[in-house]
């Protein structure tokens, strides 16, 4: 039996439930396939990343409780509750005690519980974001003139700020930044080599959230 529990809305699975972890299933997001052939050919092309990156469907991540009570009465109560913190469960941060560092995001999608009086089986299942994000945000100080970084996550947008007015080329949209203002980045941070050209008198720190599988 898995120790560990969940929370979600501010509500722990089981600090304030009682629910002990028997199963659970971490899915992977599928990648959007897109293939097509023309006439006289063999095989298909792949036109996947055409427009970029590759897409990805939705995960889904499900969790199988043990729901214990002295009797049906109290069985009863307790899986009304549960219900009822799970049904409101919309486009919500999903905190797994196995996973610290990152959260997955998404909603309550069904469930199914067992009709026992005094111990039951709840499963919960949720449709969530393709990716796990990280649970703090990286931060890498920028020097003037050119330089590189090597990304290993999905790609995610980033921001700079930094202590003098200047300019910013990234993956080869340049734009112009505001002293001790936060600004968004035209390009995204991508997986891979990023290139950056960094002009200012000042300090700059470019920060970003990691997604990955």
């Amino acid at each position: 039996m898995i120790r560990d529990g969940i929370s979600i809305n501010g509500r722990h699975s089981f600090r304030d439930y009682g629910l002990c972890i028997k199963e659970k299933k971490i899915g992977l997001p599928g990648k959007r396939i897109i293939r097509d052939s023309v006439p006289y050919m063999n095989g298909s092309y792949d036109f996947t990343t055409l427009g970029g990156a590759a897409t990805w469907e939705d995960r889904e991540i499900s969790y199988t409780f043990d729901i214990l009570a002295d009797n049906e009465q109290a069985m009863n109560r307790q899986r009304d509750s549960i219900i009822n913190w799970l049904m409101n469960i919309h486009d919500a941060d999903i905190f797994d005690d196995a996973m610290p560092d990152w959260h997955f995001h998404g909603s309550y999608s069904g469930g199914d519980i067992s009709d026992e009086e005094e111990l039951s089986e709840f499963t919960a299942s949720f449709i969530c974001h393709p990716f796990r994000i990280a649970e703090t945000e990286t931060a890498i100080k920028l020097k003037t003139g050119e330089s590189v970084i090597e990304y290993g996550g999905q790609a995610v947008a980033a921001f700079i700020s930094g202590s003098a007015n200047g300019s910013i080329t990234f993956n080869g949209i340049t734009q112009s930044f505001l002293a001790n203002t936060r600004t968004e980045l035209s390009a995204l941070l991508e997986h891979g080599t990023n290139t950056i050209t960094l002009t200012t008198s000042g300090n700059v720190t470019l920060f970003y959230t990691e997604e990955i599988i």
